[in-house]
């Protein structure tokens, strides 16, 4: 009976709605010329179901155009809001660096404590670039927590490998037990385990790119950004070639050590990634060359060395993916070879 009651409450509310083209709104979070489309009609949906199954967790998403809490109704005991920060910029904190989103988590936490926060911690489209967002992450969660957030859902990479994934999982695992930890003594020693004599390196690598990585001058960190995207804020050549000279002194630091070695040298890879992706971008350049400027496949011969060098360490330490759900280092390197050739045929 209860199985049915739902049916024919989901059939209603499908029937009254249909009309307003929910698709219209799926990339937008506040206003709507269809108001009827915001939580309040979907809330009074999932309050429905909750009645009727008063043993069950309800859970509904308060995601893009549903994410404004709503006025004069508020969520059942047993209802579950799924707030999720996908707009936001990662190089600044939730509270002052997406207004909106803030206003909407205290908003909902002033009516229910029942909230589950779906963040996101990388660059999904990038697995492996450059993504300075650690310093975010201890007021992030302090923020959460002081406004009635029950649970967080730390999204990062599945794929095997990216950018500091060792270091960012073991940060968040600490924070989300203590949200008030000494973060940076938890980060000092982490480094310190996982990459020995180079961890001073390291730790002045991640310093330097989080300075530059800050404030309303610099562009937008999104984690559907590119590094093509950050050429004037932490990827300029200059600080491209001072992150250089550190992994330098990195590696040779670990030079009698081949497990650390190779994990400064994973380290590194981002940052090779990143110079592909900002060169790829000014694709244009190459076609001037003289065949004693080339190296495999008409490319530059530096481009072509930190191509080779990007597809052999992804392969011998086992990445699997550089974006979400697709591009394996194999692909990669496949496109990246005719890429040049194919811009070109666009472009007749």
């Amino acid at each position: 009976m209860y199985a049915i009651a739902s049916v024919n409450i989901v059939r209603r509310w499908i029937k009254k709605f249909a009309a307003y083209e929910p698709e219209e709104k799926m990339y937008t979070t506040h206003g709507s010329k269809y108001p009827a489309l915001g939580m309040g009609s979907m809330l009074w949906f999932v309050n429905q179901v909750a009645e009727r199954f008063p043993d069950k967790i309800i859970s509904t998403l308060a995601y893009q155009y549903t994410r404004v809490p709503p006025k004069d109704i508020v969520p059942r005991k047993n209802v579950n809001i799924m707030l999720c920060s996908i707009e936001s910029t990662r190089n600044e904190p939730l509270e002052s660096g997406d207004p909106d989103f803030a206003s909407d988590l205290i908003g909902w936490g002033k009516i229910t404590d029942n909230i589950l926060v779906w963040d996101y911690n990388i660059q999904f489209s990038h697995l492996l670039a450059p993504f300075p967002n650690l310093r975010t992450l201890q007021p992030n969660i302090q923020f959460l927590r002081d406004n009635r957030v029950s649970a967080v859902f730390a999204q990062g990479n599945i794929q095997h490998g990216g950018e500091f994934a060792e270091l960012r999982a073991y940060m968040l695992s600490k924070l989300l037990k203590n949200p008030d930890v000494d973060i940076e003594a938890e980060m000092n020693g982490f480094l310190l385990a996982y990459y020995g004599q180079a961890a001073g390196h390291i730790k002045q690598y991640i310093h330097l790119m989080h300075d530059h990585n800050k404030g309303t001058a610099t562009p937008k960190l999104s984690i559907f950004g590119s590094p093509a995207q950050q050429t004037d804020s932490f990827l300029t050549p200059d600080l491209i070639q001072a992150y250089d000279a550190l992994f330098d002194k990195a590696s040779y630091s670990v030079l009698n050590d081949p497990v650390k070695l190779d994990r400064v040298k994973s380290a590194k890879l981002p940052l090779t990634y990143a110079r592909l992706e900002i060169a790829r971008a000014n694709w244009e350049a190459w076609e001037s060359l003289n065949p004693a400027q080339q190296g495999h496949s008409g490319l530059p011969i530096n481009i072509s060395e930190w191509l080779y060098e990007l597809t052999y360490h992804a392969v011998k330490t086992g990445i699997s993916r550089y974006s979400e759900w697709h591009t394996t280092p194999a692909e990669y390197l496949h496109k990246y070879r005719n890429y040049q050739r194919e811009k070109a045929k666009d472009t007749r």
